[in-house]
């Protein structure tokens, strides 16, 4: 509570604007009034050094050259941990949803004040509140660097035992009128470190609201393009039966945009995204038609259509390369998804007129790799498998060259490339180890691609490796020990590999499927 006997700068009540923020935000410029939207308007001004808003104010780009201008359109709160050295201006009307007494807060990482107009008047505002120092986010009741000469800086006639972020121990009670609008200005100024800024307040009822919803405010004096502006059409897409499609869409606007995927003029169930993928096409979808309805609070816009083009598959199936998985299963990797029936087939295959094939089954759910059970194979030795008569999964089937053949030298480690669907790397055995090409994109992020010379453990091992060199080929290049959950492409794994540049040697790690990859070292 305030202290009634202390002395405070008594604050008139109060008749129409208010400015805060929220956390979402989209390009406009402050000009000639045609409309107005709900949120805050938020300008950001980066490159701006120092923590105190003085900075901010005395900065050359401070008020006409912001580098970013946004809306906030969910809370009165900017993004946390944005940025550093930056400033920022927010700015909107307030509509009371109440008559009475109202107490605000502001919180921020570094300093901030906050302005109130009587009215919808800018020049009318005054200082209400004021984060002398900085807080973390959304602290709005702490006494901490609040107090004090801190307080006094900013309110000379305030109790310096109270503290400078709320308004009744600022300015007094402040009375709006339910329906009114009031002008809001609020200017932080971010050094280093964290950063936030956040408006909350207490109602004439006493409920306690942080931070306050942008429903609350509303932005005047903008001119908006109605609707979300496409600036890339989604273009018609020809494909053969089986491939992936894909259609995209780019759109700008001053709010955050929605999409709405639709085939033949009916929404798509799931697709709202601004692409949408069709993992495997059919025939039967040669000659659809795609559009996207994009939409915000601004309006709506729809994408011209796009057709979608699927030819018939007369392709047929070839290998791509055999390999064997300890000593008694041989894994045969087609160029396509091969159908079920012929490929799990024991009868379409022969491995060196000797070895007995007792058993097929797609390898890791991969309808391209089919693994056979096999009788025992002799690690060193060399080995052919033969193939015919299975076909592709096409509507009209394509059946694979007779007698086609791929041979390999089985080895105690099966070559696999991870996110690579046509599996494209290369392991060749070597005296004492073994040499392993590929392109990729990596270990890093959520999912990798890469080759996984790798052999099935359980239990407690231990194994070591010697990495003998790694060619220069990109800075980022990589060879090493990993220890893998599964061969899928988000696989949690441990790892410690050599790179040929200034990296030197690094643990890399997933600490679960589809965690982000960590590199130290």
């Amino acid at each position: 509570m305030v202290n009634p006997n202390a002395p405070v700068q008594r604050f008139f009540p109060f008749k129409p604007l208010l400015c805060v923020l929220a956390g979402i935000f989209f390009f406009l410029p402050f000009r000639a009034a045609t409309q107005e939207v709900v949120g805050i308007y938020r300008e950001f001004y980066g490159g701006v050094t120092g923590s105190a808003v003085a900075n901010l104010t005395n900065s050359p780009i401070f008020p006409n050259s912001p580098t970013e201008e946004s809306i906030l359109t969910s809370l009165f709160e900017t993004p946390v941990d944005y940025a550093e050295n930056y400033g920022q201006r927010l700015r909107a009307e307030l509509v009371a949803p109440q008559t009475g007494n109202y107490i605000f807060y502001i919180c921020s990482d570094d300093q901030s004040v906050l302005y109130l107009s009587s009215d919808t008047n800018p020049a009318n505002k005054q200082l209400i509140a004021a984060e002398p120092a900085w807080n973390a986010s959304r602290q709005y009741t702490t006494t901490t660097r609040r107090t004090g000469a801190a307080a006094t800086a900013f309110f000379p006639g305030m109790n310096p035992s109270f503290p400078a972020n709320r308004s009744d121990a600022t300015v007094g009670p402040i009375n709006l009128i339910a329906g009114q609008r009031y002008f809001v200005e609020v200017l932080q100024k971010e050094g280093g470190g964290g950063d936030n800024v956040s408006l909350a307040w207490t109602l004439p009822g006493g409920t306690f609201q942080g931070p306050i919803p942008a429903s609350h405010f509303r932005v005047a004096g903008l001119t908006l393009p109605q609707p979300p502006v496409i600036t890339a059409q989604p273009a018609s897409v020809s494909v053969v039966e089986r491939e992936p499609a894909q259609f995209s869409v780019t759109a700008t606007s001053l709010a955050p945009l929605n999409y709405q995927w639709q085939l033949g003029g009916a929404d798509i169930s799931g697709a709202t995204q601004s692409t949408y993928l069709i993992p495997a096409t059919q025939l039967s979808q040669n000659g659809q038609q795609y559009r996207c309805v994009v939409y915000n609070g601004l309006g709506t816009n729809t994408t011209a259509t796009a057709t979608l083009s699927v030819q018939m598959d007369t392709v047929k199936p070839t290998l791509v390369r055999a390999a064997n998985e300890g000593t008694g299963r041989v894994l045969v990797i087609f160029s396509e998804p091969v159908e079920s029936a012929s490929a799990l087939n024991t009868g379409n295959y022969t491995i060196g007129g000797s070895i007995a094939v007792s058993g097929a089954s797609f390898f890791n759910g991969d309808p391209r790799t089919v693994a056979l059970t096999t009788g025992a194979l002799v690690i060193g030795d060399s080995y052919v498998v033969t193939v015919s008569g299975v076909r592709d999964t096409a509507n009209s089937p394509n059946t694979i060259l007779a007698g086609s053949q791929a041979g390999f030298v089985a080895s105690a480690y099966t070559p696999w490339s991870i996110g690579d669907s046509a599996q494209s790397g290369t392991v060749a055995q070597q005296p004492g180890g073994y040499d392993l090409t590929v392109a990729s994109a990596g270990i890093f992020g959520t999912a990798d691609q890469f080759l996984f010379n790798f052999q099935q453990r359980t239990g407690d091992f231990d194994l070591s490796a010697r990495v003998d060199s790694v060619g220069n080929s990109d800075p980022w290049a990589r060879g090493g020990l990993m220890a893998r959950g599964s061969l899928t492409t988000n696989s949690l794994f441990a790892a410690i590999f050599g790179t040929p540049s200034i990296s030197g040697v690094v643990f890399s790690s997933r600490s679960f499927d589809g965690a982000t990859a960590v590199t130290s070292g």
